[in-house]
């Protein structure tokens, strides 16, 4: 059986038959939280899955920064993006 918008909207005019869809931002801060703002709106009414193919794992070096400590000049990786995220996405 399909899903509940393949069902209601098949044959509508706009026809938006997804439940789900997938983002993958890029490994930069700006693409990260342009990417969260289009899951907000998405999340209004569907689903959304993550790639995070393109990230670094956690720990690996991060040369653009150009700051000297080392905390701060290694990747936090995409776990670290989901948890903060959470804060964004949980209605509760």
């Amino acid at each position: 059986m399909p899903n509940s918008p393949t069902l209601m909207n098949a044959g509508d005019e706009l026809q938006q038959l997804s439940a789900c869809f997938v983002m993958s931002p890029d490994d930069d801060l700006s693409d990260i939280h342009e990417t969260a703002k289009k899951a907000a709106e998405v999340f209004r009414s569907d689903g959304v899955g993550y790639g995070f193919w393109k990230h670094r794992p956690f720990g690996d070096s991060v040369g653009s920064t150009g700051e000297s400590p080392p905390d701060r000049s290694r990747s936090y990786g995409p776990i670290h993006i989901l948890t903060e995220g959470k804060e964004v996405y949980d209605p509760n």
